[in-house]
């Protein structure tokens, strides 16, 4: 078994909340003006209850935010938990009261079985938001992949009201990945709902001057059987185009009835999801101005498990989708927290890399010749009717072994050039980077300072001033994985990946995290 590091215990350990006033610290090195804001995270953060108890898998940590108050001269760094319903109930018990992706929920004792279960016959379902944050207007909220999302006070990271978009919307999970059309500012997502009959759906959220407003003027845009009777896809994300939602059904299934029966078995939802490798990745394309889905069946000419739709755009009447592509979900068993804290992964794990997909406009594809090739832009991808299907054979663009992408907000939708992302837990190539690749030449550039240091996920602020895509700068949270080892803020120019500037943390710890926002002043 490779080791992922040396002493990886204070990156996989619980995380301690600021406990006074943020930790402030100077920057060494040059920032420019429009730098100075609050850059928030969040990600899994409390994984222990004393000695008595623990989760079994890293995304079961209850959520923590971070934030960092960024001026030119220092940065303040201060943590608290998010106040989810799940994290209440489970400090108060010393134990999860509520399931989450890998850890069964233990007995309430003020709860009998039938108050265990919702009106729906389904176990009860977390709020534990550790995944994301997003802006609905000005608002910003926590999310995962559940029915629940939070507002978040951004300049004190208070927890305020909880919505349920099963309430909102009717379903019972969506996607952690809200986007926001910069054309409109209307917001769209995409989710599932189960009763009475499995189905995917995309929502759009009118444009409004507040977030009340959107979340009361709510349609649901198009609604899609799943293929599978009695199962459906989970989904992390979606794409989004100018005129096209794009929604990946992957075969990376749950089971309604095994739903339904979990909470008597004690079974998680990693218990009860299913890789089917037989199957493959079905791209559904909707049309954002009617609604309408279009009847073309394109498929993937091999089975691929995926988190992250990089980014969307349309070219030459065809839709250019990149994704960070996994041959399996088997990755997600080298994050359970015995493997991680005992130095531990599986040679096997399945890494991810960047893969582009093609798909071809087709209204009808009866008008289409078999066995011809429709990709009409210069790729290694392919699109190539056989039958009544469109295949899409992906082309890969990177190595394997990264995660986490991020590119310029302002080309969200439309085409561009530059990726950023993180090297994974795994071993790999781009194991302690950062990464830039160029998708015009296919360079991959990396920073990387150590084989101790894990950077977070790098988050693009561009320059107001911006005469290229990427004239910006990264910002990263490094975690230093050996104890009594300072971890650190990272500023990195994102034209030439080099340092301009940290900020280093003598008391705090920057736990890990998922994904962050920046909010200049």
């Amino acid at each position: 078994m490779p080791v992922i590091s040396d002493a990886p215990l204070k990156l996989f350990s619980s995380a301690e909340e600021t406990a006074e006033k943020p930790e402030q610290t100077p920057v060494i090195g040059t920032l420019p003006s429009w730098i100075q804001g609050s850059f928030l995270r969040i990600g899994p953060g409390k994984f222990d209850f004393g000695h008595e108890f623990k989760m079994n898998h890293w995304l079961d940590g209850y959520a923590l935010l971070q934030r960092f108050e960024i001026t030119k001269d220092f940065v303040k760094f201060e943590k608290k938990y998010l106040q989810s319903d799940a994290y209440k109930r489970s400090v108060a018990a010393g134990r999860p009261l509520i399931n989450e992706f890998a850890t069964v929920a233990q007995r309430d004792p003020n709860k009998g079985f039938f108050s265990r279960m919702v009106s729906t016959l389904l176990p009860e379902f977390t709020d534990n938001n550790y995944s994301t944050l997003f802006h609905i207007s000005s608002d910003i909220f926590a999310t995962c992949d559940t029915c629940f999302f939070r507002k978040v006070d951004g300049k004190t990271l208070d927890s305020c009201e909880k919505y349920d978009g099963n309430k909102l919307f009717g379903l019972n999970g969506q996607s952690a990945h809200p986007l926001c059309d910069s054309a409109t500012g209307d917001m769209y997502n995409s989710g599932f709902s189960l009763f009475p009959s499995s189905k995917y759906s995309i929502i759009k959220m009118k444009k409004a001057n507040s977030s009340k407003e959107m979340l009361k003027n709510v349609t649901v845009l198009c609604t899609i059987p799943s293929r599978w009777v009695g199962a459906l896809s989970i989904n992390h994300s979606f794409g989004l185009t100018p005129n096209y939602c794009c929604y990946i059904e992957q075969p990376y299934v749950v089971s309604v009835s095994k739903i339904a029966s979990s909470l008597v078995k004690g079974h998680t939802l990693k218990d009860i999801l299913e890789w089917r490798p037989q199957e493959k990745n079905r791209f559904i394309i909707v049309e954002k101005s009617s609604g309408k889905v279009f009847k073309t069946e394109y498929l993937s000419a091999q089975s691929f498990y995926f988190m992250h739709i990089v980014n969307c755009y349309e070219d030459n009447n065809q839709i250019i989708v990149d994704l960070i592509s996994y041959e399996s979900p088997n990755m997600l068993d080298s994050l359970f927290l015995n493997k991680l804290r005992d130095c531990e992964t599986d040679v096997n794990v399945d890494l991810s890399c960047i893969q582009r997909f093609v798909i071809p406009i087709i209204s009808d594809i009866k008008l289409i010749e078999e066995g011809v090739e429709l990709v009409q832009t210069k790729s290694r991808c392919s699109a190539i009717r056989r039958g009544n299907r469109i295949i899409l054979e992906g082309c890969n663009i990177t190595e394997r072994g990264i995660e986490m992408p991020t590119i310029s907000r302002l080309f969200q939708g439309v085409k561009y050039r530059y990726i950023y992302a993180a090297g994974t837990f795994n071993r790999s190539c781009y194991s302690h980077t950062i990464t830039k690749t160029d998708l015009q030449s296919g360079e991959t550039t990396v920073w990387k300072e150590g084989e101790y240091l894990y950077p977070g996920e790098p988050y693009f602020v561009p320059n107001p001033n911006n005469e290229s895509e990427d004239d910006g700068i990264l910002i990263s949270g490094v975690t230093d994985s050996r104890e009594n080892h300072e971890d650190y803020l990272l500023f990195l120019d994102a034209k030439t990946m080099t340092e301009i500037a940290r900020a280093t943390f003598k008391i705090e710890n920057v736990p890990s995290a998922l994904h962050g926002l920046f909010l200049p002043n």
